[in-house]
């Protein structure tokens, strides 16, 4: 039996309304991740983009405080993960 071991992905959601939140999942690849997030209900809907986070930087930058669950504009600003639009 082979073991797939997961990545950390960062998922960032919006619609024509703006930014609708940003999560930190794991998944094997993009859309997998995308199905993660829907299958724990964590998916807010809308347009999503993703990026892997690179394993010695997730500690460091993503507490586990801040995996699987949806972190608001508010808390993605206060930590650094985005900037606030003028």
């Amino acid at each position: 039996m082979q073991i797939v071991m997961s990545d950390w992905w960062w998922l960032s959601y919006a619609d024509d309304d703006g930014f609708r939140g940003a999560l930190i999942i794991r998944g094997k690849h993009f859309l997998d991740a995308c199905l993660q997030a829907r299958v724990a209900h964590l998916s807010p809907g809308g347009q999503v983009i993703g990026a892997q986070i690179q394993a010695a930087a997730l500690d460091e930058y993503y507490p586990e405080s801040q995996r699987n669950r949806l972190l608001s504009k508010e808390e993605c600003i206060r930590h650094g993960h985005i900037k606030e639009l003028p």
